[in-house]
Formats: structure tokens, sequence, C-alpha cells
């Protein structure tokens, strides 16, 4: 970096690199804040809407939708062979997420003049995201991730929406359409997964000697995918059109095929593998998410938000995790091996899944939600630690 400008280092490279360490750092940050809230040790109150709704856009929007950003803006790059965002503009990006977060956080104004800042900001981010993402597609002729520009512009109006209703107290609509967002993140996973797993798994194994048939079938991607739209659609309606029936159906019908598209990728085969077993594992989640909505809308025994923190805890929380890890090795020129104490970053992520679901469901709400926010805190902090170095400087091969 010896004579670089400041937008010239290493870490401006791609948006894999800030956006991975500020997402789960500020992921951190913010579930402390939130845990020492819930325990009474912090008196303290975001200006522009309620703690609990605070919370939901920390943790959804500006930890998984910026990681999610980081990914398809790194992987548009080697799907299109067209430079993408860096420099100067991931500078911008970067520093409009950490004024939004300063803004989102500050106790003191909540005028109406800090409120359109807010809303401005957050369209001139995704603004500026949508388009370094259309242009490198636009300029490969790339038909194939269209529909992941098609989700990240309904995402991007979903942020809108949230904040809107947010800043305005309209709790209701701000979590039903937080949900939403939850359910077509879903759809951006299994997208994503659907290409990556089997072929990381196929190497991966191979790597260790072990040879195994990965059973893809195409059609069954397409229902699944099709069924996980049709969950994320049914579920958005339910604010015109209640219909519980319909929507559990869907539901099960939705795990049933993600279930059977699971089968195929040999997840028996990855237990000697942190980096596929965390991809299954996750994967499985979103199963077991879409099994345990469906209950939760058929007795009251679980709650929806209960069920969806088995989702965004275990799939979304743990993907996330587990391609951070991989992206930033692969993206790096490094081999696909784990830093020292990364695989407890895992294993934690799933013991936080299992005590946020478990505990409360039996009870034990407070319990639950320290032990789960603090092995998510301790997941990711061991996150920061082993990568900020790898992530900050060049790549090795360069």
């Amino acid at each position: 970096m010896t004579g670089a400008r400041f937008w010239q280092w290493p870490i401006w490279d791609l948006a894999f690199r800030p956006l991975f360490l500020l997402a789960a750092g500020g992921s951190v940050l913010s579930l402390a804040a939130w845990l020492a809230l819930l325990n009474g040790w912090l008196d303290w109150r975001p200006a522009l809407m309620s703690p609990v709704l605070w919370h939901i856009h920390e943790m959804v929007f500006a930890f998984a939708l910026t990681v999610a950003v980081g990914f398809l803006l790194t992987a548009v790059q080697t799907w299109t062979q067209q430079r993408s965002l860096h420099g100067k503009p991931l500078v911008w990006l970067v520093l409009t997420w950490l004024l939004l977060r300063l803004l989102l956080w500050q106790p003191w104004w909540s005028g109406v003049g800090v409120m359109t800042l807010v809303l401005s900001l957050q369209l001139a981010w995704w603004c500026l995201v949508l388009v370094s993402f259309a242009k490198s597609l636009w300029r490969a002729n790339n038909r194939r991730n269209a529909p992941l520009l098609l989700l990240l512009v309904l995402l991007a109006s979903a942020h809108g929406l949230f904040l809107w209703a947010a800043v305005l107290s309209r709790q209701a609509l701000a979590l039903h359409v937080v949900h939403t967002v939850l359910l077509l993140f879903a759809v951006m996973i299994a997208i994503i997964a659907g290409r990556i797993i089997p072929l990381f798994t196929a190497n991966g194994c191979r790597q260790l000697g072990m040879d195994i048939t990965i059973r893809q079938w195409p059609w069954l991607d397409r229902l699944a995918l099709i069924s996980s739209l049709l969950v994320a659609v049914l579920f958005a309606s339910q604010w015109w059109w209640p219909s519980t029936a319909v929507l559990a159906s869907m539901l099960l019908v939705s795990a049933g095929l993600h279930g059977w598209r699971f089968s195929g990728w040999s997840f028996w085969r990855t237990a000697n593998s942190a980096l596929l077993w965390s991809l299954h594992l996750a994967y499985a989640c979103l199963v077991l998410g879409y099994m345990a909505l469906a209950f939760s809308l058929l007795s009251e025994s679980l709650r929806w938000g209960l069920a969806m923190h088995l989702f965004t805890v275990g799939t979304i929380g743990l993907m996330i995790l587990s391609m951070m890890c991989r992206v930033s090795l692969g993206h790096t020129g490094r081999p696909l091996r784990l830093p020292s104490g990364m695989v407890w970053a895992l294993v934690a992520l799933v013991l936080a899944m299992l005590a946020r679901f478990l505990l409360p469901w039996f009870g034990w709400h407070l319990a639950g939600w320290n032990l789960s926010a603090l092995l998510w805190c301790g997941a990711f902090l061991m996150f920061c630690w082993r990568y900020q170095g790898m992530l900050r400087k060049k790549d090795v091969a360069a």
C-alpha cells in the first residue's frame, strides 16, 4: 500500500472485503446493544424507531442484506468478467452505510429532516448497488442472473417501505414487510445454494478422496424455487387477504420440494469438512424453517416469530457465516482451509440457533435470548478476528 491513495488500498478492491467486515462487526455491536436493552443494563433508545424495529432493521437489513450485496457484487464480476464496484464508488457505499448506522443508532434527533435524510441516503445506497450490478449483467448480456437483479429491486423497495413504516410507528406493517423480506431472502438462498452446494460438495469430497454422486433434477430445482417465491407472495398477500390454511399448505409443499432437492446432494458425506457441512446444515434449516412456520400457523403451541428465528439464525446466519468464510478465502487466493477457531465459530452459531429456538419454546425466554446472542457474537467476533487481515491485505497471489 506504499504510495497508494486511500481508495486504492486492497480493502477497496471488491465489495466483499469491507462489507463482510462491516456487516459481521455491526451485527455484534447491534446484538450486544439489544442484549443490554433486554436485560435492563442500558438506558438508551434509538430516536427514529422503536427498539424492537431497530433491532430487526440492523439484523436483517444492515447485516444480512449487506452481506448479500457484498457477495453478489463480488460474484457478478466472476459471472460476467466485468469489473465490479471498487475504488472510490465502493468507498462512498461504505461511508453511506456508516452514516446510516450513526443516524439510526443516535437517540437525539427524530424530526422530519432526519427521517428524510435517512430515506434519501438509503435510496442512494441501493441505487449505487443496483446500477453497479445491472451494468455488469447488461455489458455481458448475462440473462441467467437477471432474476437476482429483480430480487434485489424487490428487497430494496421493501427496505424503503419498512423504514417508512418504522419511522411512522406503523409496527404491524413494518413487521409484515420484514417477514416478507426474510421469505424473499429464502428465494435468494435457494437460487445460490442450488448452484454452489452441489458443486462445492463434489469438488470438496473428491479432494478428500471420496467418490460421491450428486443428483440434481432441473425440473425439481425450478419447482422448489417457484414454491419459495409463492410462499413469499402468499405471505405478503396476507396483509389484504388472510388465508392461513393456504399459506401453511404452501409452506409444507415448499419444505417437501426443498427436502427432496437437498436429498440428492450427499449431505451425509460432508462431516469431515466444516466448509461443507455448515452449508448443508444451513440448507437443511431452510426445510425445517418452512415446516416450523407451517406448524406455527396450524398450532398455538409455536409462535410465528419463534419459528422465524429458526430460519433467521439457522438458515440465514449459518449460510452467511459459512459463505463469508469460503468467499474470503477463495477470492483472496488462499487455500480453502478454515483459519484456527473458525470451526468452533460455526459450531457456536449452530448452538445459537438451537438456543434461540428451543429454550423460548420451553418457556426460558430470556435465557434463550441471552445465550443465543452471546454465541452469535462470539462466532462473528471470531470471523472478524481471523479474517480481518486477509480482507485488508492484497491477495496472496498478487
